[in-house]
Order: C-alpha cells, then sequence, then structure tokens
C-alpha cells in the first residue's frame, strides 16, 4: 500500500488527471447539461391586429419560454421561416379572432411547431396549450365581470412541489452526475493500476514475494480508494455550494452509500483488470462495461421506467442505478435516513461481495 502511495504521487501527470478530470466534468455538465426549455424563437402572424390579438401575443411573450423573433406578414411566410431555423414556433390569429370573442362564440388560433427537437417542442407545446388555456379562463371572467357575475371554478386544484420546487433539471441530474464521475475516477483508476504493473511484469516479482494475493489486491486497492473518497468529497461540496444542490437526508447515510459504491466500483475495476494484460483493451472494456452503463442505464438521463421491459431487468446489474436511487433520496427528500434506502443498500451489499469475489477469485490466479 505504501509503495503504491508513491507511485500515485509520483506520477504528477496522473494525479492531476484525476483530480482535473472530474472537477472539469462536474462544472462541464453542471451548467451545460438542461433539459428545462427556454428562449423557443416565436414568430406571429396576427391578422386581427386587435388588443384581444396584442394580449394573447403578450401572455406568450411575457414568459422565458417564448422569445418573439418575428411578425409575419401573411402565414405562407411561416414554412420558410421554420425551415430556415429562424423560428421554432408560430403563433397564428386569424381575422375575426376578437370578433368571436364579442359575440361569445369559439375563437380559434393556430399554433406551428418544429418537431424536430422532440424534447423542446413536447415542453413548448405543453406550455402554449397552458397559455392559451389561461387566456381563454382570464376572457371569460372578464366577461362575467362585465355582466356582475362572479365567476366559480368548478375544481380548483391547489398545488405543491416538494423536494424541487422550482422542478430544476440540473437538481435531478446531478446526482447522476456525480455517479458517472464516481464511475469514472475509480473504476478506471483501478484497471489502469493494476494492468499497468502487469504490463511492466510487476507481477512476476510479486509472485516471488511472500505476500499473499489478498494482501496485495488490498495494497493495490489502498490509494485509489483513498483517491475517489477525496474526489467524492470535492463533487458532493461542489454540487451543494455552486449548484445549491439541497442536503435534506442523513450526512451518515451519504457518506456509508458513497463508500460503499466505491468500494464496488473499485471492485469492478479490479475485475475488469483481469481480463487483459493491455492498458489499452482494458479501458476499452472498462468505457464498455462502466461507464456507459452508467450514463444509458443508470436513470441519469433516460428515466428506466419509460425503456422496454427487458433493458429494465438489464439495468438491474449496473450499480450505478441503486446509487442514483440512494443519492436522490438522501439529498432531496427530507427525513431520509439508511432505512429508508435498505433496498439499495442490500443491492449494491450484494453486489459488491460477488463482484469482489469473482476479481480476487482471477486475480489470485494470476499471482499464483
Amino acid at each position: 500500500a505504501v509503495k503504491e502511495f508513491k507511485q500515485s504521487f509520483r506520477d504528477k501527470l496522473t494525479l492531476a488527471a484525476y483530480l482535473f478530470l472530474p472537477v472539469f466534468l462536474l462544472l462541464l455538465f453542471g451548467y451545460a447539461l438542461s433539459f428545462d426549455v427556454k428562449h423557443v424563437k416565436l414568430a406571429v402572424w396576427d391578422a386581427d391586429r386587435t388588443r384581444a390579438s396584442r394580449d394573447l401575443v403578450a401572455s406568450f411573450t411575457a414568459t422565458e419560454v417564448f422569445d418573439r423573433v418575428a411578425d409575419l406578414q401573411n402565414l405562407s411566410q411561416a414554412d420558410s421561416l421554420v425551415l430556415r431555423g429562424e423560428a421554432a414556433a408560430v403563433l397564428c390569429i386569424p381575422k375575426g379572432y376578437s370578433g368571436d370573442l364579442a359575440a361569445n362564440r369559439t375563437a380559434k388560433v393556430g399554433f406551428l411547431l418544429d418537431g424536430a427537437d422532440a424534447n423542446q417542442g413536447a415542453q413548448a407545446l405543453g406550455f402554449a396549450q397552458g397559455l392559451v388555456r389561461k387566456s381563454d379562463l382570464d376572457i371569460k371572467i372578464e366577461q362575467l365581470n362585465r355582466q356582475g357575475r362572479t365567476f366559480i371554478a368548478p375544481v380548483e386544484a391547489r398545488i405543491q412541489v416538494l423536494y424541487n420546487p422550482e422542478l430544476e433539471t440540473r437538481i435531478f441530474m446531478i446526482p447522476g452526475l456525480m455517479v458517472y464521475i464516481l464511475t469514472i475516477t475509480a473504476v478506471i483508476s483501478t484497471v489502469i493500476a493494476i494492468v499497468r504493473e502487469r504490463e511492466r511484469g510487476n507481477f512476476e516479482q510479486l509472485q516471488v514475494s511472500p505476500v499473499r494475493p489478498i494482501e496485495i489486491i488490498l495494497g493495490k486497492l489502498a490509494p485509489y480508494l483513498c483517491l475517489s473518497a477525496f474526489v467524492a468529497i470535492l463533487i458532493v461540496v461542489g454540487s451543494i455550494t455552486l449548484f445549491g444542490m439541497p442536503m435534506n437526508g442523513s450526512v451518515g447515510a451519504l457518506v456509508f452509500v458513497l463508500a460503499l459504491f466505491l468500494v464496488t466500483a473499485s471492485a469492478q475495476g479490479l475485475f475488469l483488470s483481469t481480463l487483459s494484460d493491455k492498458q489499452e483493451t482494458a479501458f476499452s472494456f472498462a468505457a464498455l462495461l462502466t461507464m456507459l452503463p452508467s450514463v444509458m442505464l443508470s436513470g441519469f438521463i433516460y428515466p428506466i421506467r419509460n425503456m422496454p421491459a427487458f433493458l429494465q431487468a438489464v439495468t438491474y446489474l449496473f450499480p450505478g442505478r441503486y446509487l442514483i436511487s440512494a443519492l436522490r433520496a438522501l439529498m432531496l427528500r427530507d427525513g431520509t435516513d439508511i432505512v429508508t434506502i435498505w433496498r439499495e443498500v442490500a443491492s449494491l451489499s450484494l453486489y459488491t461481495f460477488v463482484v469482489m469475489f469473482f476479481a480476487v477469485k482471477r486475480l489470485g490466479r494470476i499471482l499464483k
């Protein structure tokens, strides 16, 4: 273990990469990764040109969702504007809109949307429908007030958003980002450290030394577990201070779950290091079997419930799924403790035991 610590600090470039990369990824993804839809380019075709039509347009441009970028003289301009990418949505108000409202007839408006970006399109459509419904309600209330009557809503919804009141994507995504960073740090550092020793032939020297295989394994893992623990502290503190990530659950449970995951990830790295004695090949295995699943199959970006049934079953084979679930519970939900997340803890513990067993068994054969 002492030798490994010295080797880790002697290789300044690798050590700097291990420390710099997690911070860089946290800043990059933390600021850039967001699925919140804002500033959708909106073109307006207002053939009515009345106060009522201007009020409807104002309801769209009063929010951060839509930015008014163009006024169309005729509806035929809409297609070319969207095709050139100068607008992503077009609000169409036909002539007679205010007259229909005054006559208590149903007034029709159109909304053209570029569906090439499905996420932006779906959210923009939802906002547009909500704004039209709100405008419709305001008009009805105003009409009743002019008649001296009071509007009574048949249903009143009182909505309270728990744990993430602003519905910020970043708050939901950061736990998954933490898992991704820790997977890179713990798995890749372990894989490279072990395979590098095998490439240099140092394992042959260890085979003739009076050291048992389990002692070699623990000595190899010690510095990289410490390095991963330091990175874990960095990204937790950075998430809270830079991005306002709450910490509503038990801090002790958070530390325990992170430590358990780091052991799990190191066991994965240990096992993967036995599959090849070349750093390039071992790194490819690590990327394919740990880094990609931590993004695609953990619930980091894509909700597991939306995946096909067979892929949902596959997600149980990757520890990132359990840590993301535990982190979201511990950081976002008040009063969460180790008992609340016992399923995630039990799954990670079982996963660690199984992977470590096979890793020690395979590496023990190499060292004999």
